[in-house]
């Protein structure tokens, strides 16, 4: 089951399916990942406490510029875009906008959706797991490990343990969307950051971020079809790769981008003075 963790005090992660290249969850639970062509299904090896999951063996080569990788690329190809359309329907600029509560509900539902696709003949199997995310406090690169007790925690990223477990298109196309969450989140600044806990704006930002990733990938897939004599691909986007997500770009008036921003900033005042009321009690 393709694990995702947000809330309120991460960006949300890119979503992959196991299949194919992509590293495991800490704890799977159901189905677990699925083995390379033509090797046996195989455990992943248990992580250390505090540790991400190693791959398990066979399942998720280090490589991935062989020609038979292209159709599992085309896989990923196509399961990134359904990704970036579903969180298209969250957001403002969808014409029959889905609502959710926060962002958690948000990503529960999308990746509720991404499973059941998964499972129909089009979705091709699989399940899915996040590796990494960015950290709106500071607007870097982070793991989220799951420990025994269920809590997630923040972890330092390592980009040397990345390199040792993905290959080289797979983590490219993952840190092109991650470079696009930080982007939005350098540029949203200490006085909009609040923006971020709002789950039409976070489904906007995942279609620009998931847009990063696929031009990455489409480039790296018809690379390879030359080589290979494969047709190659032609991606769809939603979005011109210069839009920057702001307020103003995200809302469809300056007046419902303002109504918001005043209605964050009245809540982290309410906040904040129930959080000097609690510690003056202590």
């Amino acid at each position: 089951m393709k694990r995702t963790r947000l809330a309120l005090l991460l960006l949300p992660l890119a979503l992959h399916s196991q299949s194919g290249f992509q590293l495991p969850t800490p704890k799977p639970i159901a189905p677990p990942p699925m083995p390379a062509p033509g090797q046996p299904a195989r455990a992943p090896a248990p992580a250390k406490a505090g540790e991400p999951a190693s791959p398990a063996p066979g399942s998720y080569p280090k490589n991935c510029d062989r020609c038979e990788d292209y159709p599992k690329l085309m896989k990923e190809l196509k399961e990134q875009e359904w990704l970036r359309s579903k969180f298209h329907e969250y957001s403002p600029w969808s014409s029959y906008q889905l609502s959710a509560s926060d962002v958690e509900d948000l990503q529960r539902r999308v990746t509720r959706s991404f499973n059941e696709w998964l499972n129909t003949p089009a979705g091709g199997g699989g399940a899915g797991a996040p590796a990494m995310g960015t950290n709106p406090d500071d607007c870097t690169l982070v793991f989220f490990v799951k420990g025994p007790d269920g809590k997630t925690t923040i972890k330092p990223y390592d980009e040397k343990w990345m390199r040792d477990h993905y290959c080289p298109t797979v983590l490219a196309f993952m840190k092109a969307h991650e470079a696009s969450h930080q982007r939005t989140c350098r540029e949203l600044g200490a006085k909009n950051k609040n923006f971020l806990t709002r789950p039409e704006f976070v489904a906007a930002d995942e279609v620009k971020a998931y847009e990063a990733g696929i031009r990455v990938l489409e480039k790296a897939i018809n690379d390879l079809a030359k080589r290979c004599h494969e047709e190659g691909t032609t991606a769809t986007y939603k979005l011109d790769p210069n839009q920057k997500i702001s307020p103003s770009t995200v809302y469809k008036t300056e007046e419902e981008a303002r109504r918001i921003a005043d209605l964050l900033e009245r809540q982290q005042r309410e906040a904040d003075a129930q959080k000097n009321k609690n510690q003056g009690r202590k």
